[in-house]
Order: C-alpha cells, then structure tokens, then sequence
C-alpha cells in the first residue's frame, strides 16, 4: 500500500532495488526513511535511539576509566543498538546507520570526600569530546554527573559511557546511564 508516494511496509520487505528519493513507512519502526542513492535514512518518526540503565552498584577502580556495563534494563531500543548481556557498555551503530549520533551519559557517586569524579562519551574505547569532571566535596551527598555529545561514527562503531573516579580506593557508581540518538547523516 502506498501513502501519499510513500510505501508502506516492514524493514525486512523494504524494496530490494529501491531508488533515489523513495519513501517507505516502516510499520515495524514506526518511522518513515528515504533511499538516498546507497543507503535508507530514517527522516520522520521514530529515530533510531536506545536508553540503557544500570541501578545497581558498579564498582570503580581508582584513577582509571571504566566503560560502564549498562546491565539492568533499556527503556526503549529501537533498531537493537544496546543489549544488557552481550557488550553491555557498548551501544552498536548498525549498517546504514552511520553519521552524527547525540549521546547523553549520567552517574551517580557515592558520598566520598577525596579526589575527582569525571564522566565522558567514547567511541571505539577512545575519548570522544571533552567529558565532565568534578570535585569532591566534603559532604554526605552523593556525586551526579552528566554529560552530552555529538559524535560521528560509522557502521560498526560503538559508543560507550566512561566513568572515572580518584578517592584512593574502589567507590560505586549507584546508578548510571546511557542514551543514544541518530540525528543525521553525513554528506
């Protein structure tokens, strides 16, 4: 069926030799893509994104950056980005997917006075972007940190929440977070 030039269909019937400037409506994805020549690009609806969650404690090594095993729960997943038993720190860019990606991380500390808490985005295990550091102050509340990024990846690319602690010792990140959002390709 089509829908004002638009097919309307699942990704896995989407035509198998489409051409430039097709519309399809994937059902299954609840969003609408454009062929562009080489490759499907999501352009209204749904975008690709995932939301994962870690609610229980993470130990963190002192003075090293950890990619944070995201490992509870997904809020949403849209296009199988994120999984919480394979790679759980990693969300995955799938073929056709590549391009500008927004990412937000957030970490909760436990209360600690000494040292400093950072968190940051990474992509392939290398820093992406500036991250965010704070110092710990002598306090019984606990330390929240966030951070946010636009990065450009390709097909197979993964993008992984850092999190980053200096109190001399082992301190648990209580809660942590990831999120990611295709908002565009590259020309």
């Amino acid at each position: 069926a089509a829908l004002g030039g638009t097919i309307v269909t699942t990704d896995a019937n989407k035509p198998a030799s489409p051409v430039t400037g097709q519309k399809v409506w994937l059902t299954d994805k609840d969003r609408e893509e454009l062929y562009d020549g080489t490759r499907w690009l999501p352009i209204s609806g749904k975008m690709p994104s995932a939301k994962a969650l870690r609610t229980t404690a993470l130990t963190i090594g002192d003075s090293a950056w950890t990619a944070a095993s995201l490992s509870t729960s997904e809020d949403w997943d849209t296009d199988t980005l994120h999984s919480t038993s394979t790679n759980p720190s990693r969300f995955t860019i799938p073929t056709g997917l590549q391009g500008k990606w927004r990412v937000y991380g957030f970490v909760q500390f436990d209360a600690d006075a000494t040292g400093m808490r950072g968190i940051q985005v990474s992509v392939n295990g290398t820093q992406n972007g500036r991250g965010m550091f704070v110092a710990s102050v002598a306090s019984l509340s606990d330390i929240h940190i966030e951070v946010t990024e636009v990065v450009e990846v390709t097909a197979g690319d993964y993008i992984e929440i850092e999190i980053y602690q200096s109190s001399g010792g082992n301190l648990s990140a209580n809660e942590v977070m990831g999120m990611v959002e295709f908002i565009g390709s590259v020309s």
